[in-house]
Parts: structure tokens; sequence; C-alpha cells
């Protein structure tokens, strides 16, 4: 047949194709038999080549008649057809045969569509693989190997019982890859089987854990094995052979022994000390034991009460839990533990409860913060431990939350509460012997009993110590100075020790040294843990913190020759002399720093107030020579234009000097108000964003002079929220933004780039910051305003505000001096761009008044974000919205925008002589004679008829002359005032006394009619204005103003008496 194909072609025949027949028998052993046409070698008989697979030669094979059988030498090779096709996968498979018979080998030849598997037919299977897998189903012990890319498992019936019975995984996870076998171990085996595929060289798996979920809880169980690299044909690891066995119940014994052992690790332990060591005995395992607390109890035989106190605990909430309380009556109460603890105490037992038969309740684990695992357990056990005749404790513990209770956890539990019994027994025994020692201790201390009656009476207290620090005996005063308990458990060696606090410990732990080594006297001043509480010092007005209380100890040796036999120790309460001196030095340190900052604060006013006067000195000097310089030479009408445009920028600068002027008074007239709490909060129905526009409108002169671009801006939260209207005060609002855009004004105009943003937002909530700023620290209260009925029944809303400059910026220890009294950013702020220091404290301070805080952000050269927030109250338009912008002299304003004023306003002037003017007759009471001439003169360009009254007395004159007066006749000459401007302060007889006067006439009938008041002061303080408006006057025009604001002031009040006018004409008319 190759010569056929001898020019090199390396095809190959099919068996089809050879005439070469194949079938197989019932073992599954493949048989190849070719059909020889009939020859006379071999007679009647059929005749058949049959091929031998193990001397791969073709043999003579005659059913009949055979005179010989002829061994035909011919070996045929083909190729072996790929993994998948029809004919590899119904070829017999051969290696199979010598497989064990067995259910699962029978499953696993027959029921697994191995086809459908990355491994492919088992007629494609390896050698290597066969082999492995021969040994894989024989061995006696759970085995698996995981083949190829995917990690196929194929085990044998060992593994699929510890599967099925331990792990409950699906049987169909024979021939499935390992990820999905063990999905939660492929995280933490990958990396280990890749170190065995690259090293050749198995690895032993001590513990894993693996959860499986019974009954809908996962349960832990431990395993140990191994893995071993498998090799293919070609020597390449193909695979990875893994033998496991579980040791659970080995690994759980040797915890729960690791336990027992610690709980009896320490023989000596007394008292309430057992109990810490069991609590911390359990804490070896914490995931057998996620929640444990013990209760010592105290049994009174007498009462028949039995008091538990609770000693120590772990997994409980930091703040402890309402179900553990500290203490507990355990014939009180039917909630909680308290039920269980006496079921508990009567069996004497182990008494578990479980969720499972309904003895847990959910209320008993919730709440807790558990240990281990993180969550609870499904049965807590309570533990009686007692002696033969009583009560001593109750252990409460969880149970391991993932570990069956059976009879093992059972009788695990029993050995720990004879072991913990046993433990506490012996504490006692050795408590009991201390209390014997007591005893005598307490005899030879009743030999003393004189002297100590002595000590008892004075002001010392005083204790003696046995030479090893054992504290025998101590008077009253020595327990009440020191803290020190006076129970016997209280008693034990260096007790003293515990009531000094750790900072003084080691400076007194080195001279009892002296005292106990070298037998030396000591004396120390020290601080202990008991507290006291100082009076309020008359530096504050707040309660003083909690102190702890300073003692003067002193101790002795008490030596018998060169016997030491005891040490003698006093102290003294020394805490009020050391409180009084740390008074003293803060008094003394308070009263030099506010004389500091008052001095700076006085001089920097003072060069406030200078300043300005300086310029007004000079530029009313330039005015009053300019008609001097207009006579001297002969002037054209441009040169007198010249002079007045001169003269008016002068007079326009004069009235910025002015209202500098007025700004310092304003915040020290502020500063008062807030030092003597009368600064008034009103509430007002207002538009915020409106607000801010008219600030900005008081500014604008200085805006245009520094060419300074100003941004109004709404937040997306304020439009989201709906704000419009919203209860809050305009007025304090405003001085806030006046003293902020002041700041903004004073450190942007300076630099090459002049911003200026004012941006308003909203939240419903208080706000934790804005853009970046932190606000200012504040250990102040302040009452919420906006409870009161005055303040609506809107849904509460914090309107947020931010003031944003391209200034000079601020350094971090610039921005901590911010917001405090008297307090710039630097001691240059001042030289470089004035101020008084109290603009931010005063904003600091009006802020938290209204419920809110304010802060600062900065980075030098990049400018300065002010931030604000107040609290307010959403509200409905009003009917007649009230301007909550309030006129503030804050700016004088420029010629330029005066004029511009005018101009809007021309629509009500008219056309004559003195268009838009009203005629008024004004009544002047002005004492001072250069205030009075011009007040007159401005007041009569206003075409205003003006009489002068110097005080009190004059004014009662010319009232009298007037037609006001009773019996004056109208056709007469007499004059009637329209408006009566009254000073407060005049002599001879002041504003106040000459209104009461006015108003006492008036009421007598004297005075015909009743005019106008309105006080002109220079005291601007609440009380101050209220007295002058409880004195009769309508209304008040603080100093310094201008003739257009009084002659607001003056129209304003004029306009009520004509409403009044009209109602009382339409309510005649109507009754008639």
């Amino acid at each position: 047949m190759g010569n056929s194909h001898a020019d090199g072609d390396s095809r190959r025949y099919t068996l089809e194709e050879l005439g070469i027949t194949s079938s197989s028998d019932v073992y599954g052993d493949e048989h190849l038999t070719i059909d020889l046409p009939p020859n006379d070698l071999f007679g009647t008989g059929q005749a058949q080549a049959v091929f031998n697979p193990t001397s791969r030669k073709w043999e003579l094979s005659v059913t009949a008649n055979t005179r010989f059988t002829q061994k035909i030498d011919a070996s045929i090779k083909w190729k072996t057809s790929a993994p998948h096709d029809p004919e590899v996968r119904s070829r017999p498979v051969k290696w199979t045969k010598i497989l064990p018979r067995t259910e699962h080998v029978d499953r696993f030849l027959n029921d697994i569509d191995w086809d459908s598997t990355s491994v492919g037919p088992l007629a494609t299977w390896p050698t290597s693989l066969q082999a492995h897998l021969n040994i894989v189903l024989a061995d006696s012990q759970a085995a698996v190997i995981y083949w190829g890319d995917d990690l196929v498992a194929l085990y044998n019936a060992e593994f699929l019982n510890l599967v099925t019975s331990r792990l409950t995984k699906s049987q169909e996870l024979l021939g499935m890859p390992f990820r999905r076998v063990w999905p939660e171990l492929w995280s933490d085996f990958e990396p280990m089987l890749k170190q065995i595929a690259a090293q050749g060289a198995g690895l032993d798996t001590r513990e894993i854990t693996l959860y499986p979920v019974v009954d809908g809880i996962p349960e832990e169980t431990i395993w140990q094995g191994s893995f071993l690299p498998v090799r293919d044909d070609v020597g390449n690891v193909q695979g990875f052979y893994n033998r496991a066995r579980e040791i659970t119940k080995s690994v759980v014994a040797e915890r729960r022994t690791k336990v027992l052992s610690a709980i009896s690790a320490k023989p000596h332990l007394t008292g309430v000390g057992v109990f810490q060591h069991l609590v911390s005995s359990l804490n070896v395992s914490e995931r057998d034991f996620p929640l444990s607390f013990v209760y010592s109890a105290q049994e009174d035989l007498l009462t028949g009460k039995c008091r538990l106190k609770l000693e120590r605990g772990e997994g409980l909430p930091e703040h402890g839990h309402p179900l553990v309380p500290e203490e507990l009556q355990l014939y009180e109460g039917h909630t909680g533990f308290v039920p269980h603890f006496r079921k508990a105490k009567s069996s004497d037992n182990v008494l578990v409860l479980q969720r499972k038969d309904g003895t847990l309740p959910e209320e008993l684990i919730s709440g807790f913060r558990w240990k281990g695992y993180g969550e609870p357990p499904h049965s807590l056990a309570i533990l009686p431990l007692s002696t033969s005749d009583r009560l001593i404790a109750l252990l409460v513990v969880g149970l391991h939350p993932r570990r069956p209770y059976d009879k093992e956890y059972e009788g695990y539990l029993n050995t720990l509460l004879r072991s913990m019994s046993a433990t506490v027994s012996s504490a006692l025994d050795r408590e009991e012997a201390r209390n014997r020692a007591d005893r005598l201790a307490k005899q030879l201390a009743d030999s003393e009993k004189s002297i100590r009656e002595i000590a008892e009476y004075g002001p010392v207290g005083i204790a003696r110590l046995s030479p090893n620090g054992y504290l025998m005996w101590g008077n009253d005063q020595f327990y009440e100075i020191t803290g020190h308990g006076r129970r016997s458990e209280d008693h034990y060696e260096k007790s003293f020790f515990d009531l000094i606090i750790e900072e003084d410990l080691q400076t007194y732990k080195e001279a009892y040294a002296e005292l106990h080594q070298k037998h030396k006297a000591i004396s120390v001043t020290l601080r202990i843990k008991k507290t006291w509480r100082p009076p309020r010092s008359p530096d504050t007005t707040e309660d003083e913190d909690v102190q702890n209380v300073s003692v003067l100890s002193a101790a002795y040796p008490m030596m018998e020759g060169n016997d030491l036999k005891a040490f003698a120790l006093s102290v003294v309460d020394v805490s009020r002399y050391k409180w009084a001196e740390q008074v003293q030095t803060r008094v003394a340190a308070s009263a030099k720093e506010a004389k500091r900052l008052q001095e700076n604060f006085i001089d920097i006013v003072s060069h406030e107030m200078r300043n300005p006067l300086s310029a007004i000195t000079q530029l009313s000097d330039a005015i009053s020579s300019s008609l001097d310089d207009f006579d001297a030479t002969e002037q054209t009408a441009k040169d007198a234009r010249q002079i007045l445009e001169t003269n008016a920028d002068n007079a326009n600068t004069i009235l910025l000097c002015a209202a500098h002027q007025k700004r310092i008074i304003d915040d020290v007239l502020t500063l008062s108000k807030l030092d003597s709490m009368l600064l008034s909060i009103t509430p007002v129905v207002v538009q915020p964003y409106e607000i801010i526009k008219g600030v900005l409108r008081m500014f604008e002169a200085e805006f245009i002079a520094n060419d300074i671009q100003v941004h109004r801006e709404q937040t997306a939260d304020y439009r989201d929220s709906g704000v419009d209207w919203v209860t809050l005060d305009p007025s304090r609002l405003t001085q806030i933004f006046i003293n902020l855009i002041t700041n903004a004004v004073k450190f942007t105009k300076l630099e090459n780039k002049r911003e200026i943003t004012i941006r308003v937002g909203a939240s419903d909530t208080r706000p934790p910051g804005l853009a970046g700023v932190s606000w200012f620290p504040t250990n102040k209260k302040h009452k919420d305003l906006t409870r009161s009925l005055e303040w609506g029944e809107g849904k509460a809303v914090y309107i947020c505000f931010e003031v944003i400059d391209t200034g000079r910026g601020l350094e971090q220890h610039e921005m901590t001096k911010l917001f405090g009294r008297f307090q710039q950013a630097t001691e240059k702020t001042h030289l470089k761009y004035g101020g008084s220091g109290l603009g931010l404290f005063i904003s600091r301070e009006l802020t938290e008044t209204q419920g809110g805080e304010i802060g600062v952000t900065s980075q030098p050269g990049k400018g300065t974000t002010f931030a604000f927030y107040v609290k307010g109250r959403k509200a409905e338009p009003p009917e007649h919205p009230v301007d909550g912008m309030v006129q503030s002299n804050h700016f004088a304003g420029s010629p330029r925008s005066q004029k511009k004023e005018a101009k809007d306003q021309g629509d009500t002037q008219s056309n004559d002589g003195n268009p838009g003017k009203e005629h008024l007759t004004v009544l002047l009471c002005e004492d001072n004679v250069v205030n009075s001439k011009v007040m007159k003169a401005q007041l009569q360009k206003q075409n205003c008829e003006v009489y002068v009254a110097n005080h009190g007395i004059e004014a009662l004159d010319l009232l009298g002359k007037s037609r006001a007066w009773k019996g004056m006749r109208e056709e007469t000459q007499a004059f009637s005032f329209d408006v009566i401007l009254m000073d407060v302060e005049m002599p001879i007889m002041d504003g106040i006394t000459c209104t009461r006067r006015i108003r006492q006439l008036e009421k007598e009938g004297k005075l015909t009619q009743r005019t106008r008041i309105i006080a002109i002061t220079a005291n601007a303080r609440k009380e101050q204005l209220d007295a002058v408006i409880q004195a009769g006057c309508d209304d008040v025009l603080p100093k310094p103003f201008r003739v257009k604001e009084c002659l607001e002031k003056i129209r304003t009040n004029l306009e009520q008496d004509r409403l009044k006018s009209v109602r009382a004409k339409l309510q005649s008319v109507t009754m008639g």
C-alpha cells in the first residue's frame, strides 16, 4: 500500500477503505478483522485475518477445514481522530477495564457526559491521567484530581461521601471546574496551586475552614490534606491530586482545652480579680465565646435578697446594655436575664437558651457587640458558679454561632462550670484567709484607739501603713480627703498608689522608694483621682471645670531599733490653695492681656478717628478759602465752575470721612450692646436675595471708585429649596454684610484683579460647612429665637451666604486670629488697611445670636472667602411688603450717585422754582451754634422756614407765640410749626424735659394742636432711644445724618398724620 504513494504523499486511509472491520466485545475491547476471499489454501472454511494488539501482527484464522494458519506480518498506522470525532467517541475504551467495579465507578463511566467537559471523551484521556485516576478511585481515603486548565473535579466515592454528608454539595460536581466546586476557596487556593505548578512539588494544607449551610445556618468544619502536582504524558503539570480529611473535632477539642487551661493558670487570684480572670480566659477563643459577662452574687440571709453586681463583660456595647445593668436584684424583676438567672440558680446546672426551641428570645441577643464572627449566636448558656452552700456568681456566655449544640458541647459546658466553680471557690478561700489577716490588723488598730480619736477631729488625714504598703488604719479625714474605699476589698498592698493620677504617680513612686528603702521622711504635693468643682472664679461667668484634688502628702518610717514597723502617712487637702493660685495667675494674665488689647484698641480707634479729622480739617479749610481765592483774582465762569466742582469733591470726601468715623462709633456701640446683652433681634418677612441687592447699592460708589467688579449669585440648593420670603432680622443681617464687604473692599482694591462675589444658598439642616469653610468654634450657647411666635410657623431654614474676594489672601496663622475682640489678622493689617478690629468679632456675635455660625478660608495670593449662615423660617409674601434693607449711613454716597437718585425721583418733581420741595415750617432746637447754623441753612435750601431755639425754654417761648397756642387768633401773623427737631442734650432745659412739657400743654389744651417732635441725638444705644420715645417724641434721628435723611424722616411723620386725619374723617362719615 505504501508503494502507491512512493512520491511522499502522507495520506492515511480509514479502516473501511482498507477493508478492515472494527467490533468490540462485552468488556469494550476493540477487535480488527479482514474477511479473506475463498482460496484453495483455506479449503471450504471461511478465512479471516485477525489483528493481535500484543504482537502488533495479523494472524490468519480459518473457521473450518483449515489446513494451516498463516501469520501476516502487517503493521498499520492511522492518525488519531479529534477528541470529539464521532468515530473516537464510539471507539471502545480499553483502559477503563482495569478500574474498580463499583457503583461510583459505574456512574463515573456511564452517567457523566464527559464529551461536554473540557476533559473530553474517555478515549482521549492521556495515560498519566488514566493512571492517577485509577489510584484515586481505588484510594480508601477521600481523594480528588483537578485536571486541565479548568481544574475539572474527578473524585472517588469517599470524597463524594464527605462532600454530600459534611459539606452538603450536590453530586453534579463530578466533572465540574474547581471554581464551581469551591468558589469560596478559589481566591485562597489560586496562588497555592500556581506555586505547586511552578515548583513541581506538593504542599500540605494543615487547616482549612469551610462553612456548609445546615438548616439554614453555616456550620464550622475544619479540614486537613495535601496537594500534589499531576503531570501529563509529556511531563507538564496538568492537574493536582488532593487528599482531604476532616479534623474539626480535634481542633475544637484543642480550643476548648486551651480555655480550660487558661482558667486554671492563675492559682493565686482573690476577690473580684477572679471574675476578671474568668472572662479573660474565655477570650482565648473568641469564636467559641462571642459574648461573656459575669455577675458576682451577694446574698443577705436576713433580708432574703441577693444583689448581683456586674464585674466584667466582653462583647458589651461601649456605653453598656439595657439588659446588663451594673446591678440587679436576683429575686426582683420578670424581664431580661433575671428570670433565667433564678432558674439557673435553682437547678445549679448549666442553663442553655436556644433560638430553635424558643427559649432564647430576640431581645436577649439584640444590641450586643459580638466578638469572633461578629454575628449573634443561636444559643446562650448561663453557668451558676457556686460552692456547696451559696451562689458565688452567674456567668453568661454566647455559644459558637457556627457550631451545633450537641451532647459533646453539653459535656464541655459542664466541665467548664466545674472548672470555674473550683477556681472561684479557691479564690474565696484565699479571700477568707486575707479577711482573717484583716481582722488581726483591725485588732491591732483597735489598740491605738486613743490616738485615733485624737486624729479624728483634726483637718489632716492620717493613716498607718504596714512595711509592705498595706493600709492598716486611716482616720475619717484620710478617707474623706483621698476618696480611698473603706471596704476590706479596697485595702490591699500599696492600694493608695491607685488613688494618684497617672501624671503624678511616678513622682510619688520615687519619693516612696526613698521612704521605703532609705527610711527617709518624704513630703510631696500631688494630684489624686478624686475630683472637686471649684467655686465660680471672679474672672468668668461660667462654672469652673471639675478638677483633681491636690494634696500635700508627708510620710515617715516608724522604727523599733533598726527594725521597720510601719509608716505614718498624713495628707492635707490643698486644692483651694492651688486653685486660688491658678485663678490669681489667670486673672493677672487676663487683666494684662485685656489691658494690652484695650490699649491697642484705643490706639487704633484714635488713629481711625484722627485720620479722617485731619482730612476733614484740610478739606474744610480749602472750601472756606475758595471764596477768598475767587475774589483775589479775576475768574471766568469756567473757573467758577471748577471751584464749585472742587468744593463738591471736597465735600464728598468729607462725607466719606464722616461715614468712616460713624462706622467706628457704630462698632463701639454694637460692642456695648453685646457686652450688656441688650442687642435685640427683630424678625421681618423679607427676601434674602433682595437684601444683598440693597447692601450692594450702599457700596456702589466705592465699587466704582475702586474699579471692583461685583457679582450676586444664587446657589442651586437655594433655587431648588423654593426659598423666597423668609422671616429673619434684615438689619442685623445687613450689619454683618457691611462688615464683610467693607473688609473685602479694603483688601481687594489694592490688587490687580478686583472682584467680589456675594453668593446666597439655603439648607433645611444646619450646614456642616460651606465651600471648604470650617465654622469658628464657640462655647457659647444661644437661645433659638425662631421658636417664638413672632417668627411665625413656617419651616425652619438656614440661609447661607458667602463673600468671596480676590484680595491678597491670608496665612493660616492669620485666620486663627480673626473673629476675636479687638483682633486683626496681623499687627500690620491696621497700618496698611485700617479698621478697629471689631467688625469680624461683631459679625460673629450677630451670626451666632441668630442661630448661625461664621468661618473663613483663604490662601495667600488667591483671595478670601467668608461664609456664614443664619436661621430663619420660610414665610408667605406679606400683604404690604416692607423694605427689608435697613437704611444705613455706612456710605454717604458721591455727588454723582446723589444726582442719579435725584434724577430717578424726577417724576415726583414739578418744574416750579423749587421743584418737588414742599414748604415746611420747622422749629430747630439745637444748642450747638455751628450745628444749628449749618442745619438751618441746609433746610432753608430745601424750601423750609426755620426757627431756632438754643434750649428748651426758648422752644416753649416760640410755641407760645405760634398759632397753636390757645387764644392766638389765626388771622394774626403768627406762625405754625409743622415739626419740631428736638436735640436731646441741651443746657437750661434738655430735649426730653421740653418734650414732656409740650405734651403736657397739649393735654391741658393750652396747645390746640399736636405737633410732631423728632428727637436729634448722638446717643444711639437702645435704652437711650427708648427713653426718648417714652418722653413723647414721635421719632428719633441719630447723629450724624444728612439733610436729605432728615427731610425724609419729616415727610414720613407728616404723612402718618395725614393718614390718621383721613381715617378719622371716613370714620365720622360712616358713623353719621
